[in-house]
């Protein structure tokens, strides 16, 4: 048994040997005295047992003495709290070494432990996710887990403590600011804004109430002309992206918010002016920021082709998440008051269906627009609509209650779903996919949850089939925010929805659901097949579901194993900010606990994986380009800006590093080059991780990233 146990502040567990501490302490000591480590480098050395690795100094460790509770608590106060962990105590900002402090554990907590020493986490990890999108952005919008960013539009600071009461966290833009007087309104408040990189703001850099920085509001609309000659045409993408560049070099540690407008959703928008019915310009738009969004507002759209669709928002995600792929975040505003329809104005059951629409197919953010121009200008129209504020309140109380399970990966996989009748609007079958109930299923803690909402204004009959062993029968679902449960009757259970009806359901795992591989977690939401329920397939022996158009796409040539010389598809990409990328999900077996079977199994899959990225790496190489690199860099700007070529990709030689739980993937690190450095202590390179399919010998995913390592 290891003489001390305890875990890291990011919950991670964390074994040591008492001359490993002692180490640690001197180290932390020694760097306290001297000019510390380097920076703004969130590096601080490990000492899990057997093996030496890193984790932010922005966190803190516990080490908890068995028996009684001698606790040590390294943490670091220097500018690097990239990790977004609160500090504790009140420590004087150079040191390294927070507190003693010494008490005792309850000793009924060690008797339900079981052995003195065992490892103590007072607090769930939060999802890997959101953690993710902490790290990235230290200074961001994602502080707390158990809060979803949910924002308003260019409101006046002095109605956030209204906003406020019904669970609005965030305030994007300010009226020809932001200025010293509405961030001190705001700070009253304890609202955080995303503003415009004015002036008074990068003075004021250090202020923790800005959490992000604002691009001009819809680059992508045609612009008036001065004098108000009528307008001209959008702004170019690439003057998007060279202000996005500008802001993010002044400051990298808050993201930038770009804001699109309705051609994201509606190619036929003739507001685009000369560029309207090019699609094609956004995929470059996009690079224009970290935090993407648009809006459309459809119940209250002046264009028949749009009106009282409100699928178009959803179909606005879609194709955004597509456009934007896995390095920004995306977000979509939602309408809530008449705008300048004077005949028609959204109902709360419009305004929810637009909402769990948008977060069922992706949105990790809402901005809800607030605004009413005609018959009279009324800035905070939301708040003035007595019943839109309250179940908008309601609605959001709800999402930030489900906030930790929101930013957990998608698991479709787990459930199948079928509708009757299935028909849906034509229109929307061809730009949408014929989903007349959009879906998805979450797996948080010891629950499972689907959340589902009618796409059309008719009502439906829809079956939920839970994959095996899932499904017991006798199993009660419970609907969220409804008072009401449903019976599991042969895997399956039924409910009736109403036009534009959203229902939320949670139920109570007996069993642990099937593991699944990261690919399988990133698929989009896809159509439901629209079979009557009794003639849905139930899940063979397996545990898979038969083959059916309600099941994942793909997931059936998942499951063909390749040849390991020839991969006919290229594998998903991904680029994660330097230090943002975790090797392997909690859970994951890494190299050092391998048993000799697991290294067999791991030299043959380096083979294979080796042997197939020599053939796909050079289909890679457009993307990654030395702009790409120097994008991902987060430290070293300077120094980064001489960098001008990055190595033949194929010569990159992968390394094992780590195994799923079930031992199907396999995870394989190369060095593709090593990068300039702006310090002497710290070392960095450029990296990629490569995920194997050990079963259908396929590279399923890859991870471009820099990472470093501080030297002793």
């Amino acid at each position: 048994m290891p003489f001390l146990a305890g875990c890291t502040a990011d919950r991670r567990p964390l074994s040591l040997t008492k001359p490993q501490t002692r180490r640690e302490l001197d180290k932390a000591e020694r760097w306290a005295k001297q000019s510390g480590p380097p920076p703004g480098y969130p590096f601080g050395e490990s000492l899990e047992e057997g093996m030496i690795g890193k984790i932010p100094f922005g966190t803190y460790i516990n080490f908890h003495f068995a028996p009684g509770s001698l606790r040590r608590e390294l943490m670091d106060r220097s500018p690097a709290r990239f990790s977004g962990q609160k500090n504790h105590g009140n420590n004087s900002p150079g040191s390294r070494l927070a507190f003693f402090e010494v008490g005792f554990w309850l000793l009924g907590l060690f008797g339900l432990l079981g052995v003195p020493g065992e490892m103590v986490c007072p607090a769930q990890e939060p999802p890997a996710a959101f953690q993710q999108l902490q790290r990235r952005w230290p200074n961001g919008p994602f502080q707390d887990p158990k809060q979803f960013p949910i924002a308003v539009w260019l409101q006046d600071p002095r109605n956030a403590g209204r906003y406020k009461e019904i669970g609005i966290a965030l305030y994007v833009g300010l009226w020809k600011g932001p200025t010293e007087a509405q961030l001190a309104e705001l700070r009253r408040h304890q609202m955080p804004v995303i503003c415009e990189q004015n002036d008074y703001a990068l003075a004021h850099r250090e202020e923790k109430l800005i959490v992000g920085w604002l691009q001009d509001d819809e680059p992508d609309n045609a612009q008036p002309l001065p004098g108000g000659k009528g307008y001209g045409p959008p702004v170019p993408p690439e003057k998007v992206v060279q202000r996005y560049q500008e802001i993010r070099r002044r400051d990298p540690s808050r993201p930038v918010l770009l804001n699109l407008g309705q051609a994201v959703a509606w190619d036929d928008w003739h507001g685009r002016g000369v560029r309207s019915r090019h699609p094609e310009d956004y995929p470059l738009y996009v690079q224009g920021g970290d935090i993407v969004s648009f809006d459309i507002y459809p119940v209250v759209h002046p264009k028949p082709a749009v009106a009282g669709k409100l699928w178009y928002v959803p179909r606005g995600v879609q194709r955004l998440r597509q456009w934007a792929g896995p390095d920004r975040v995306v977000w979509n505003c939602i309408e809530t008051t008449r705008i300048s329809n004077l005949q028609v104005k959204p109902t709360p059951q419009q305004v929810k269906a637009e909402v769990w629409m948008s977060l069922i197919f992706g949105s990790q953010g809402i901005i809800y627009f607030c605004h009413q121009f005609k018959p009279q200008f009324v800035e905070a129209a939301l708040l003035a609509d007595q019943e839109m504020a309250e179940a908008v309140g309601q609605l959001n109380r709800q999402i930030h209650q489900l906030a930790p399970v929101l930013w957990t990966p998608d698991r479709r996989d787990l459930v199948a779903v079928a509708v009757q009748p299935a028909e849906v609007d034509e229109e929307m079958a061809r730009l949408l996919g014929a989903t007349p109930i959009a879906w998805t299923a979450k797996v948080y803690e010891n629950n499972m949850y689907i959340f589902a909402v009618r796409m059309q204004p008719t009502p439906v009959q829809a079956q939920f089939r839970l994959r095996a062993p899932l499904g017991a029968d006798g199993v009660q679902v419970l609907v969220l925010g409804e008072n009401r449960r449903l019976p599991i009757q042969n895997g399956a259970f039924q409910d009736r929805f109403g036009p534009y009806e959203v229902h939320l359901y949670e139920i109570t795992l007996r069993a642990s659901p099937p593991t699944t591989s990261p690919e399988a977690e990133a698929v989009q939401p896809e159509s439901t097949s629209g079979r009557k329920p009794e003639n849905l397939p139930p899940p063979d022996g397996s545990g898979k579901s038969a083959p059916s158009s309600s099941s994942v796409a793909g997931r059936s040539e998942r499951e063909k194993p390749v040849s390991p010389e020839e991969q006919p598809t290229l594998p998903p990409m991904e680029f994660h900010p330097e230090m943002s990328y975790s090797v392997g999900p909690d859970g994951w077996i890494m190299r050092n606990k391998w048993t000799d079977n697991q290294i067999t199994q791991a030299a043959k899959g380096q083979q294979e994986a080796q042997a197939l990225w020599q053939k796909l790496a050079p289909r890679y190489a457009k993307w990654v380009t030395p702009e790409k690199v120097r994008e991902l860099s987060r430290w070293a700007q300077n120094q980064m800006a001489g960098y001008r070529s990055v190595p033949p990709l194929e010569k990159t030689v992968l390394e094992p590093t780590g195994l799923s739980p079930e031992g199907r993937l396999l995870v394989l690190e190369g060095t593709i080059d090593t990068l300039p450095s702006h310090h002497r202590l710290v070392t960095r390179w450029l990296k990629v991780y490569v995920h194997y399919d050990l079963s259908a010998k396929k590279i399923v995913r890859v991870v471009f990233t820099i990472r470093g390592q501080l030297e002793e």
